[in-house]
């Protein structure tokens, strides 16, 4: 009985926090107007709309390779977008989530580097609350290299029997949240992993137990 009312009282918590931020919380498409370029040098803090580059929408892929190849491309490509936040959203918190981004992920938003990741096949989640324009362009820049690189692996290229590709491969969301929220579970600043976390420690024909765990931030 204990168990079941601790249950209703967390699911209870999660849809008064979730209900409440309805409006604001759910992910905004990200895929489109991207810009693209496959450049060595380094652009941030260059003119960036001096650049040639390249009208494309995410899920992409730096090469489209033939279907029978020699050799993927490896190297180093940036994507570039500018856009608008939210109507009504000061206030409130900004994050860009990237499913995909192989392989070292860089993010630079309105000119403040906000994030490294090495590896490419977990979201990259960055918080750009601090730098968020409200009525004014603001501007994502992304760095990313595939080439062979030791600590991600899994080993040269050129020995694999499988390709890692590049680019942003998978979608890109924006996401409002208030500053009361359910965490996001790749971007979590006081656990080890946010957002909600389900298990069912207890299985039986007749009977079964679930647990649900929520991590919540409240920046206020």
């Amino acid at each position: 009985m204990k168990r079941e009312i601790k249950l209703i009282a967390i699911l209870i918590a999660v849809l008064i926090i979730s209900g409440g931020c309805k409006k604001i919380v759910s992910p905004i498409v990200f895929n489109d107007n991207w810009q693209f370029i496959i450049s060595d040098e380094d652009l941030s803090g260059k003119d960036l709309n001096k650049l040639n580059w390249e009208n494309i929408s995410l899920p992409h892929t730096p090469k489209i390779e033939p279907k029978v190849m020699d050799g993927q491309w490896q190297g180093i490509c940036w994507y570039y977008k500018t856009f608008n936040l939210p109507e009504k959203s000061s206030g409130k918190k900004f994050f860009l989530r990237f499913e995909g981004a192989m392989n070292i992920c860089e993010v630079w938003v309105n000119g403040e580097k906000l994030a490294y990741k090495q590896g490419g096949y977990l979201p990259v989640v960055v918080d750009f609350t601090k730098v968020a324009r409200q009525n004014k362009t603001n501007e994502v820049l992304v760095r990313l290299d595939n080439l062979d690189n030791p600590v991600t692996g899994p080993k040269p290229m050129r020995s694999l029997d499988f390709n890692m590709y590049g680019g942003l491969y998978r979608d890109a969301v924006l996401i409002v949240k208030d500053k009361l929220h359910i965490t996001d579970e790749i971007y979590a600043e006081k656990v080890a992993s946010g957002g909600i976390f389900v298990t069912y420690p207890y299985v039986e024909k007749e009977k079964a137990e679930i647990e649900v765990k929520t991590d919540v931030l409240n920046d206020y």
